[in-house]
C-alpha cells in the first residue's frame, strides 16, 4: 500500500510559489512527495500542467530545426515520431509546428486519379513535393506516400538542392 501524505499549508504555498520555476522531481523531493502527489496536488489547486520529467519551458525553434522539420514532411515518408526521434523533439512538438506551419491541409478523400499519378511520374524529379503541393493543392506528405505507392524513390538532398536552384542533372 502506498504511502498517503498530508499535504500542509505551509507546503501548498510552497507548491503554488515554485511549481512553475522549479522541476517536478526537485520540487517532490525538497517537499518529501512522490511527483504523482505533487502533480495531484498541483492540479487540485488549479496549476497547470507541467511535463513530469524536465522543464515546463519549451525549447525554441531554431531555423535549422525548422529547415529539418520542412525537409522530413516534404521529401521523406517519416511519421511524426521519427521527425520527433531525429529533431530531439516531442511528437506534440513536431504535430503543433507542423500545423502552425500550415504543411495540414483538410482531409480530402480519393484525391488521386490516373491523371494524377501519371503528372507525379513524369515531373518528380523535375519538382520537389512542395512545389507539387502548391501546384495541386495536395499536402506535400500526401504527395510523399503517393510517390512511394507509385514505387518512386525519394530524392535525395543533393537532388532536391539541385531542383531549387533550378538545375537539371543531367544523364546520358
Amino acid at each position: 500500500m502506498a504511502k498517503q501524505s498530508n499535504w500542509t499549508l505551509e507546503m501548498d504555498q510552497k507548491l503554488l510559489e515554485l511549481y512553475h520555476s522549479v522541476s517536478v522531481n526537485q520540487l517532490a523531493k525538497e517537499l518529501g512527495v512522490s511527483k504523482y502527489s505533487l502533480l495531484r496536488r498541483a492540479k487540485k489547486l488549479g496549476l497547470k500542467s507541467k511535463k513530469v520529467a524536465g522543464t515546463c519551458i519549451s525549447r525554441p525553434w531554431t531555423e535549422r530545426d525548422l529547415s529539418s522539420l520542412k525537409y522530413y514532411l516534404c521529401e521523406t515518408d517519416y511519421t511524426y515520431y521519427e521527425i520527433a526521434a531525429k529533431l530531439n523533439r516531442t511528437h506534440r512538438a513536431v504535430e503543433n509546428k507542423t500545423r502552425d506551419l500550415g504543411f495540414v491541409k483538410g482531409y480530402k478523400r480519393n484525391i488521386w486519379t490516373p491523371e494524377l499519378d501519371e503528372c507525379i511520374k513524369m515531373q518528380y524529379k523535375k519538382c520537389t513535393n512542395v512545389a507539387f503541393s502548391d501546384q495541386l493543392d495536395i499536402g506535400p506528405r500526401s504527395i510523399a506516400r503517393r510517390k512511394l505507392k507509385l514505387g518512386l524513390k525519394p530524392l535525395s538532398k543533393k537532388e532536391i538542392a539541385y531542383i531549387s536552384m533550378g538545375y537539371k542533372k543531367g544523364r546520358q
